[in-house]
This record gives C-alpha cells, structure tokens and sequence, in this order.
C-alpha cells in the first residue's frame, strides 16, 4: 500500500480552514451596473445633431458609398455639396468639436474633410491653437464663402 503524497506547502495555504457557518449563508454577488438601454437609435445622437442640416441628406455625401468595393469613398463633388450645406448649417460648430473631440477619421464634418482635422489636430497637439480658435477659424472661412483647400487635387480640379 502507498502513502499518499504529502501537500507542498504552497497547495496546504490554498485549503484554508472555514467555519461550518459560513458555509450555511451564501453570500451574495455584488449588483451590477445594468448596461443603458437606448430605445431607438436616434437616442445615440447628441441634442445638437437635431438641429443639423444632414438629417436631410443622404449619408454618402458626406461619408461617400457604403460599398468597399466602390472607390473613391467619396467623390470631389460630394465634398462640395456637403460644404455648401455644412456652410449653412446652424450646428456647425458642435459638428465640428465633436469631430475633433473624438478624433473622426472618416468623412466630412463642418464641411472639413479628414486631411484637414488631421492639420487642426497636429496643431490642438503642439499646443499651437486650441479647439475654439480651430472651430472659429474653419467656420469663418466656411460660412464667407471662401474656398477651403483640403488637397492639392480639389484646387487643381476648381480650376
């Protein structure tokens, strides 16, 4: 007959003694925080997205086609209506923070294109400019009608 291994040291402080009563009382989990429920999806929208002038329109003038297969994702020409109507819109300020302050990497928003979040965003970085003088600036020239260059292509293809 065998003599059965005796328990390392490390195995005997795992198997620690309990009371007989506490094995009569189950403790209960900690609640959980229910996840929020969103009744529709309107409901993720910020306030200010009610008032924008894009509830309107078709997603891909400013997003371009859903389709991957298709290139460009958008074309100069959605690009151009979506600043004229990012140019009259009376939310363009929010759109353009929140664009910032999430770091949007597709589409137009305010009537700016990625290219050109990404140059106020190196600038936000180096502590160059703040978000209002950003947001002030590109709306400035948004709304006065002046063209906003984003690519070398778009000034050679306005020309």
């Amino acid at each position: 007959m065998t003599q059965p291994a005796s328990l390392s040291t490390a195995e005997q402080s795992s198997k620690s003694w309990r009371h007989p009563d506490s094995l009569l009382y189950v403790q209960e989990p900690a609640p959980t925080e229910e996840p929020p429920r969103y009744q529709n999806m309107a409901s993720l929208y910020p306030d200010w997205h009610a008032s924008a002038r894009c509830l309107q329109e078709s997603e891909a003038i400013f997003f371009g086609s859903s389709d991957p297969e298709v290139r460009p994702t958008y074309t100069l020409g959605m690009i151009k209506q979506a600043r004229k109507l990012c140019s009259a819109c009376p939310v363009a300020r929010e759109c353009l923070r929140s664009a910032l302050l999430n770091k949007e990497e597709y589409g137009v928003w305010a009537g700016s294109t990625r290219k050109q979040r990404r140059k106020m965003l190196v600038r936000l970085e180096a502590g160059i400019s703040s978000v209002e003088t950003e947001i002030e600036h590109h709306v400035a020239k948004l709304t006065s009608g002046i063209t906003i260059v984003a690519t070398v292509t778009e000034v050679i293809h306005e020309q």
